[in-house]
């Protein structure tokens, strides 16, 4: 058995062929070894090879990671740490889920839960694999939950809950809530709100050409950034 790092690396390289293959001599014994390792690191990477597997059989153990809030331990809060999972395993755990894809209340809760993680990086990833796994069944609790980042300090944030909105709104009311970004500072917001804008004229939310243009025209965005389709 290879160990963690070179298992992750070969798994995210592997055709979907050989990831097959892979997968299917990763022993269950060695996974649960790895994700009980005092090394953060350790557990890090299995938390990553959970998520490449794809296999459901996992998704208690990232649902744990995601959301065991142990304190860590006094020298680590002392450098900066939070909990004893840190936040690198907590936004990978986030990841795992949303390439698994699995839905579920236990999933759904987990991430909803997760956009107030302290670690801005654990939110994206939620809003994120929120959006992957409920673009097509969401929720108004998790579209409500989402619409409560858009306040988030972290402007990484909050493009990625503009993003998120435009895929999973159902009401054109959202738009009311882009149009405080049009004059943005951070160019990767406008983005985000002029892409989210096409998504819902291309979902039917926005009713025509005419009504997008005069939205867009609001927004102003540097020349060096390239909106794409």
């Amino acid at each position: 058995m290879d160990s963690p790092l070179a298992l992750n690396k070969k798994l995210s390289i592997s055709s979907e062929a050989e990831k097959k293959e892979i997968i299917s001599s990763i022993s269950k014994d060695k996974m649960s070894e790895w994700m009980s390792s005092p090394n953060w690191k350790t557990r890090n990477l299995s938390v990553k090879i959970a998520g490449e597997t794809g296999l459901v059989e996992y998704i208690d153990d990232l649902i744990r990671f995601l959301t065991d809030r142990t304190p860590a331990s006094i020298i680590d809060r002392i450098f900066g740490g939070d909990f004893i999972q840190v936040g690198f395993i907590r936004r990978n755990a986030a990841d795992s889920l949303g390439k698994i894809g699995h839905a579920s209340e236990r999933v759904k809760d987990a991430l909803i839960a997760a956009f107030t993680d302290p670690y801005w990086e654990v939110r994206t990833a939620s809003i994120r694999s929120y959006t992957l796994i409920y673009r097509e069944n969401t929720s108004n609790s998790g579209i409500d939950s989402i619409r409560e980042m858009l306040n988030d300090k972290k402007f990484e944030v909050v493009s990625e809950a503009v993003s998120a909105l435009g895929q999973l709104a159902v009401t054109r009311d959202i738009i009311e809530s882009f149009r405080k970004f049009y004059s943005h500072p951070n160019s990767r917001v406008k983005v985000a709100v002029v892409k989210s804008l096409k998504t819902m004229r291309a979902r039917g939310l926005i009713k025509d050409d005419k009504e997008l243009i005069a939205e867009l025209r609001n927004i102003f965005i540097p020349g060096n950034y390239q909106i794409s389709e």
